[in-house]
């Protein structure tokens, strides 16, 4: 029989393996959330780097077409865009991937091989873009070379031959085929990216997935055909007939590129009138956004070996939290439709408001009433009504007005609060009572000095008292604010 010494001693033994296993166990889960945050952010960023980037470009060479700048592209105004959005994209992977300071190649980022990524950049057909990735600046450089790279070819099949004309149908079916592809690149990259978001989060599922991804790019891919068709496709307004304007008189290049859509056909082949050049541009598209999808989300599906000029491997099965199989190319429905009309819905019918806001801002409500602790001590403090709290960035706003989810968008911040109110300043983590707190942008290159980093914080400082005892109190933010929110019928 025990002593009553041992058997207290062994009880706190118990009690020491228990605390210690609760904070392996915290650590462990902490650790595995900001991993996950950070492939979201990869994500995320990547495709909307992209997206800003065809866009830019796509609004250049459309300039050029009307004469209403000499070119080349991209210009200031075009450069300028592709800048500032190369520099969002590496601050938000450098904050959720660069470790506790948010500064990548530090020694407290994320490895790359824990988050999905390998010691080099993939590559994209045989080009210059296989570095070596040592930590998140790595990973940055790789996606913005190959997302860079992506677009520039992409376009330059859209633009980059087409014919000199003055005739007012020859330059509008031009436009058209630059615009409307551009259309197409951008929604099958948001619903690509919707999708990886929900696969990395829920830790299983396939992109483009059956009921949300595959329908938005199959009615994009619709729409994008429908509208070369419309422009270029002569009085009849359709492809495949005989008044139809031919390649050559387009500008159009002859054959198109020998590349093959992961999973899907090769796009080779000559390109002979009006209907193989809608083929054409859509096959190339396909091709271009589903490697830059892959290639930002490698913890949801592998990289493919088509996007480097590779034959495809044996399709791959999924499992639970392991690689996703390779995309493949959409179907193209034919025909196309007409604009969604309001759908009348318990909550009224859907009203979107015109222009869209690019920025959400989060304020507080009249008369709030904050209560701090239980004992009461510390209860019954009223704050600022309206206090500017934070603001976060819109997109992949669902615009069907006849949709169940009309109005919602994706939010990622925080972002500057627009206005005179500001929320994000230089911050020193490390000394926090020498931090300069200058007012700075998250999203522009950092203007903060020495070991200060830009940090937003949420609401104004909240003076409190409790027992006689004054307090300041802030709230700052440590990892990204996601989620979504809904703007319609406000």
């Amino acid at each position: 029989m025990r002593s009553p010494c041992e058997c207290r001693a062994h009880g706190v033994r118990q009690r020491a393996v228990f605390v210690l296993f609760t904070l392996l166990f915290g650590i462990a889960a902490t650790a595995h959330a900001d991993a996950l945050q950070c492939k979201r952010t990869v994500a995320k960023a990547s495709a909307a780097y992209a997206q800003a980037t065809v866009k830019a470009l796509q609004k250049c060479q459309d300039q050029v077409l009307q004469h209403a700048i000499p070119g080349p592209c991209p210009d200031t105004t075009a450069s300028g865009k592709i800048a500032k959005a190369e520099t969002k994209l590496r601050t938000k992977v450098s904050r959720d991937c660069g470790g506790g300071d948010g500064m990548c190649g530090t020694g407290d980022d994320f490895a790359p091989a824990s988050i999905g990524w390998g010691g080099s950049c993939p590559n994209f057909e045989h080009g210059s873009c296989g570095a070596a990735i040592a930590n998140c600046n790595g990973i940055n450089d790789c996606l913005t070379c190959v997302d860079g790279a992506a677009v520039d070819q992409a376009i330059d099949l859209y633009y980059g031959s087409l014919a000199s004309s003055s005739n007012a149908d020859v330059i509008n079916c031009q436009r058209a085929i630059g615009r409307f592809a551009t259309k197409f690149v951008m929604a099958k990259s948001k619903a690509l990216a919707r999708c990886e978001d929900g696969v990395l989060t829920n830790g299983g599922g396939s992109c483009p997935d059956v009921a949300k991804a595959q329908p938005a790019i199959a009615k994009a891919d619709s729409k994008m055909r429908v509208g070369i068709c419309k422009a270029c496709g002569g009085s009849d307004r359709l492809c495949g007939t005989s008044d139809d304007l031919t390649p050559t008189t387009i500008g159009f290049p002859s054959s198109c590129p020998n590349v093959t859509v992961p999973g899907g056909a090769s796009c080779g082949g000559a390109v002979t009138d009006l209907s193989k050049l809608v083929d054409c541009v859509d096959c190339v598209s396909e091709f271009k956004v589903d490697c830059i999808d892959a290639l930002a989300a490698p913890g949801a599906k592998s990289y493919p070996a088509e996007c480097n000029g590779g034959s495809p491997g044996p399709t791959p099965t999924y499992t639970l939290g392991g690689v996703g199989p390779t995309p493949t190319r959409t179907p193209t429905p034919g025909g196309g439709g007409g604009s969604p009309q309001p759908t009348t819905t318990p909550g009224g019918p859907c009203v979107l408001p015109n222009p869209l806001p690019e920025v959400l801002s989060f304020v507080g409500r009249p008369g709030p009433d904050l209560d701090t602790g239980w004992t009461g001590q510390a209860h019954d403090f009223i704050t600022d009504d309206a206090a500017p709290l934070s603001a976060a960035r819109l997109s992949n706003c669902d615009t069907n007005l006849s949709s169940p989810t009309c109005g919602q968008c994706q939010i990622d911040g925080p972002v500057l609060f627009p206005g005179p109110a500001k929320n994000c300043a230089c911050y020193n983590l490390g000394n926090r009572d020498v931090s300069s707190l200058t007012s700075c942008d998250p999203e522009m290159p950092s203007t903060c000095s020495g070991n200060e980093i830009c940090q937003c914080f949420y609401g104004p400082p909240l003076p409190i008292t409790s027992g006689a005892v004054p307090v300041c109190v802030i709230n700052r933010y440590t990892q990204s604010l996601t989620g979504t929110a809904n703007i319609a019928n406000s």
